[in-house]
């Protein structure tokens, strides 16, 4: 990552150089405009990702929830097949005291959750382990219809 400064008589202008790689993400949007729940922790133990989601799905009476690590240690996303507002996905999301803050803040940006899908750098996405429930879950993996290609620069 290189950063390089100009500055032309009042104005200074930054330029900002950094790695970046192409990926492809699923979004929370389902096509009755609801959402499914979604959520991403970073530099997160296991353990603590797992006491966090088990916490959530109590309290609000959640289907399975499957965690997934995103190829680096301590770097997990979670995914729970319940059908809810946009609203909703956020309070839920929020009720983890861990959750990444920035994958929160683009949420609210884009009025949809992202999460990655594909390699990334060489990483890539396995299941491992699943929170189980006695709720039934309310949204089908046929429904992901809102998929998302885009560049990242957390490589």
């Amino acid at each position: 990552m290189a950063f390089f400064r100009i500055q032309i008589l009042t104005r200074l202008f930054v330029v900002h150089i950094k790695k970046i790689a192409n990926t492809q993400g699923v979004n929370s949007s389902l096509s009755d405009g609801k959402h499914f729940l979604m959520f991403d922790f970073d530099n997160v133990k296991l353990l603590k990702v797992w006491y966090e989601l088990k916490k959530t799905q109590l309290k609000y009476d959640l289907p399975n929830i499957y965690i997934a690590n995103t190829g680096k240690p301590d770097s997990f996303h979670a995914y729970c097949l319940k059908r809810v507002s946009f609203i909703e996905m956020v309070q839920v999301a929020l009720n983890c005291e861990s959750i990444d803050r920035t994958f929160v803040r683009f949420m609210l940006f884009r009025n949809h959750g992202t999460l990655r899908i594909s390699e990334k750098n060489g990483r890539q996405i396995t299941r491992v382990h699943t929170i189980e429930s006695k709720t039934k879950e309310t949204v089908s993996v046929k429904e992901f219809t809102s998929y998302t290609k885009y560049e990242t620069g957390n490589i």
